[in-house]
């Protein structure tokens, strides 16, 4: 799905929005458990509450992408054989 030549800016751009995640979530789950602590009883588990709420979100997203329909049909088998190059589109040699 990804060509050779934009591997590795893919990999920068994972490890970038990793980076991200962790600086946002430390502070936020040290906020959400200091929260809870002053709350006390049950409350203490809401950073956990917190996490599964942001999980919930990121997978309906994900599930709302959609592969076009030319990577769908390749992905079932319905699509060109590897060896053939699609319609506007030259065969690679390497």
């Amino acid at each position: 799905m990804v060509e050779p030549t934009n591997l590795t800016s893919l990999y920068t751009a994972i490890a970038i929005m990793d980076t991200i995640g962790g600086i946002i979530a430390g502070p936020l789950l040290a906020l959400t458990f200091n929260a809870g602590l002053k709350l006390g009883g049950q409350w203490i588990g809401l950073p956990f509450l917190i996490v599964s709420v942001f999980f919930l979100g990121v997978g309906c997203v994900i599930f709302m992408v959609q592969l076009p329909e030319w990577m769908g049909e390749t992905a079932r088998g319905k699509g060109h054989d590897a060896g053939e190059a699609r319609e506007g589109e030259e065969e690679r040699l390497l």
